[in-house]
């Protein structure tokens, strides 16, 4: 009788261990059927052994067209060989962490997921079956593509200012300096660090030039437009270069100038042609002048000659006009 109940109390236990293992297992599964991220397993030889609702939804299958079918054979073409390149080095090490791979959706697109993972293996130590589960992360490597490609971009132009020739420097409404290019420091003859120590507004612009510009620049934040203006900076010489500036403004929500860039143009040449042409602009004026005045001179003398010999011309007929009277009387 004792080995009888013995035995019924083993049985006994036994039955709520498999129901503990049951309850356990009927958690597991939905758990598996219910998950947010998608899950699967494969085989040794990378077939898929187990797939879930999730998985099935986001690349669109069903799961007669995946179970038995590799893994392999749901790659981009130009992720295979790195599928296959890992996926021994997954069983030896036993686990994989954010591992990207493009799978085809049944549509036909490609997506990018990320898996992580684990190896389970037999009592004996033998692989049994990989447990993954991947997030679709196609947005994520599309925003970064995108990112890589605006800084590709905006590196291609920080370049370019970099090793213009024409000048170019951001500075802020307090009068500092923040970036420039080497066309910047040779125009004003101040090396890169002289120019992050200096105001822009008051070093380099003459005393002359400031009220005029403060003007411009106010013109510029109230109709939050580019602007042109010609003026003078001083050299670190202290000699006085003539530029043209073309200005644009940042600004922020709120309609407050956060900062100004401009291209800078030395118009030293211009300038001096300018003058050059104002020059032989004015000494053809004189010329024509002088020239104006000598004719005038010459017009009073014709005119005074021609008034001589109208006058003969009345003596000479009136003497004539006596004579044939004479001649008459006779």
């Amino acid at each position: 009788m004792k080995s009888e109940a013995t035995s019924m109390e083993q049985l006994w236990e036994e039955n709520k261990v498999l129901k503990a293992r049951i309850s356990e297992l009927e958690k597991y599964k939905a758990f598996f059927e219910k998950a947010p991220m998608s899950y699967q397993s494969l085989n040794e030889d990378g077939v898929f052994v187990d797939i879930n609702p999730t998985w099935l939804k986001t690349l669109g299958y069903k799961k007669e067209e995946v179970v038995g079918k590799k893994f392999s054979e749901f790659l981009h073409p130009d992720w295979k060989t790195h599928f296959y390149e890992n996926f021994p080095a997954f069983k030896k090490r036993g686990y994989v962490h954010d591992v990207i791979f493009k799978l085809r959706h049944k549509k036909g697109h490609f997506i990018h997921i990320s898996f992580e993972g684990c190896i389970a293996y037999n009592p004996d130590g033998s692989f049994k079956q990989t447990y993954c589960v991947f997030q679709d992360i196609t947005k994520r490597i599309e925003t970064e593509e995108k990112s890589n490609k605006s800084i590709a971009r905006e590196k291609v132009l920080a370049d370019i200012l970099r090793n213009s020739p024409l000048a170019f420097a951001l500075g802020y409404p307090d009068g500092s300096i923040e970036l420039f290019n080497k066309a910047f420091e040779d125009l004003t003859g101040y090396s890169e660090e002289e120019l992050r120590g200096i105001s822009w507004n008051v070093v380099l612009t003459p005393q002359k030039w400031r009220n005029k510009e403060e003007e411009i620049l106010s013109e510029l934040c109230l109709a939050k437009k580019q602007v042109r203006y010609e003026k003078e900076y001083i050299h670190k010489s202290g000699r006085i270069i003539p530029v043209e500036l073309y200005v644009k403004a940042k600004f922020n929500e709120s309609g407050d100038l956060v900062h100004l860039f401009a291209f800078v143009t030395d118009i030293t040449d211009r300038r001096k042609n300018t003058d050059e042409l104002e020059l032989h602009r004015k000494n053809l004026e004189t010329i024509v002048e002088e020239r104006t005045k000598k004719l005038q001179e010459k017009n009073k003398e014709l005119d005074k000659a021609l008034k001589v010999f109208v006058g003969r011309e009345m003596l000479i007929k009136e003497l004539q006009n006596k004579v044939k009277t004479l001649e008459d009387k006779l």
